[in-house]
């Protein structure tokens, strides 16, 4: 009977010591980041995540921590809140084509109580690149960004790096702002490959002329003979004394040398319608010889003063020959006339040596060209 007593009081005291441990004792749960959660009805911070399995939430409204439900349990707090994440991986695209891609931020599973998220891209995109907030749930801290890029073909066969922020704040949950970066790589492949330039060619400048053996005071024609490897288009520049003044700008020019001798002539082709307007010239040496007079005979040498005065005497001497003999000819008449061979100044008659000077008085300003007229007078 004893015993039996005795086990009841024990059972007794038992079930009072229950009653005052339950209080006391620590509500646990299970919080979304894993970490240590506390049971301190004092201490938990302002917005703190609460574990809502195990214990009653705070009274937002008075920013305290009041036991709402009045169960006796400790207030359950998570005063570590889970670190920001950002989901997003390196990508690869063709130069000239056209990438899409996007990176998410979420709060780690602390979606109730969790700050603001910011998701943000550290300094300069690259060239072309362009962005977009396709997804801002505050609710659930989420924000997602869609980023577009065409690579041109000069940035092919790089890496780009990017490098995108998420942040949790303002401080609303009791921590300190969490802060997390990471850096992708985006890939250029080098796929389009360099094509060949066409190559320009540059013109091959030539003529042909005739008669072969071309005398004084006598029409030559010059014809063209200059190519171009691509075909060009070309014009044409004539310089029949070498002197740097272009004669004539037609294809094929006419050309009558007014004094014997040799005569360097010179053609200059340029492309027209290509950007580099490449051209190529050609200088042939011309041989003229005199025009075979009356009786044989041949104009050895023509002078006249350069340079005369209006009003002033004019003075034009000349030789000829007999090109059978070879020898000066006596008594030759020398007729001077002006350009058209139609205006005589004067004549003169040969002495033994075979020269003779015809003067006369210049009356007109300009530049003239002189013919000869011989004849013998027998």
């Amino acid at each position: 009977m004893k015993n039996k007593l005795m086990i009841s009081k024990l059972f007794t005291m038992f079930l009072l010591l229950s009653l005052i441990v339950v209080p006391l004792t620590t509500a646990l749960g299970n919080d979304n980041d894993g970490d240590f959660i506390d049971d301190d009805i004092d201490n938990c911070p302002y917005n703190s995540n609460m574990n809502q399995a195990n214990t009653d939430w705070h009274d937002l409204n008075n920013n305290n921590q009041l036991d709402v439900g009045e169960d006796a349990l400790g207030d359950v707090c998570d005063d570590n809140m889970a670190d920001p994440v950002i989901t997003t991986e390196d990508q690869t695209v063709d130069e000239e084509v056209t990438l899409e891609f996007t990176a998410l931020a979420n709060n780690g599973g602390d979606a109730v109580f969790a700050d603001t998220l910011f998701l943000t891209v550290e300094g300069n995109l690259p060239a072309g690149m362009t962005t977009q907030d396709v997804t801002t749930n505050d609710a659930q801290k989420l924000q997602t960004k869609k980023f577009t890029w065409k690579p041109t073909k000069t940035q092919g066969g790089q890496n780009y790096q990017l490098t995108l922020t998420a942040t949790d704040g303002p401080i609303q949950d009791g921590d300190a702002a969490k802060v997390v970066k990471k850096t992708i790589t985006i890939a250029v492949k080098d796929t389009i490959k360099d094509q060949p330039q066409p190559v320009n060619h540059q013109p091959v400048a030539d003529f042909v002329y005739s008669p072969l053996n071309p005398k004084a005071f006598t029409e030559v024609q010059f014809t063209e003979k200059a190519s171009d490897a691509d075909g060009d288009e070309l014009t044409y520049a004539w310089d029949f004394e070498n002197d740097g003044s272009v004669d004539s700008t037609e294809k094929n020019p006419t050309y009558k040398f007014t004094t014997f001798g040799e005569h360097q002539v010179k053609l200059t082709v340029t492309e027209k319608n290509t950007a580099e307007h490449l051209s190529a010239s050609v200088v042939k040496t011309i041989s003229i010889t005199q025009l075979e007079l009356v009786n044989g005979i041949e104009i050895t040498s023509l002078q006249c003063f350069e340079n005369v005065i209006v009003g002033k005497e004019q003075v034009c001497g000349i030789k000829v020959k007999d090109l059978k003999t070879n020898k000066p000819v006596v008594g030759a008449v020398v007729s001077l006339l002006f350009d058209d061979s139609k205006n005589k100044i004067g004549e003169c008659t040969t002495d033994i040596n075979g020269g003779c000077a015809v003067e006369y008085i210049a009356d007109k300003i300009g530049t003239f060209t002189k013919h000869y007229l011989t004849f013998h007078r027998n």
